[in-house]
């Protein structure tokens, strides 16, 4: 890893940021460390996914919309307020309960 890659791994050990954003071009390890550096740091409490299926792809994960299983047609109309079941929600609570930490990329 680099000296800047490191740095980011560090930032996010440390607990002291609840919130990290972490940019970059394609090919300038923000996958490597973002997703798989950052979340072996964390083992069995840190969810990863990405926004993208490229970067998904590179850690064999999901993307943020299938994480939390948002579709397309859950999408609501301009101006209405995004609408889940009880039972959806219900099952990622349930699912999610151990998790600390979620990692986007």
């Amino acid at each position: 890893m680099t000296d800047v890659q490191k740095w980011a791994v560090d930032l996010v050990t440390n607990m002291d940021q609840q919130i990290l954003t972490l940019c970059g071009r394609a090919g300038t390890g923000t996958t490597q460390v973002a997703l798989l550096k950052t979340c072996e740091c964390f083992p069995g409490r840190a969810q990863a996914a990405a926004v993208t299926g490229k970067p998904a792809s590179l850690f064999n994960g999901q993307t943020i919309h299938g994480m939390f299983q948002w579709g397309v047609y859950d999408k609501p109309h301009y101006g209405e307020t995004p609408k889940m079941s009880c039972k959806m929600i219900t099952f990622l609570q349930s699912l999610y309960d151990p998790t600390d930490d979620f990692v986007f990329e």
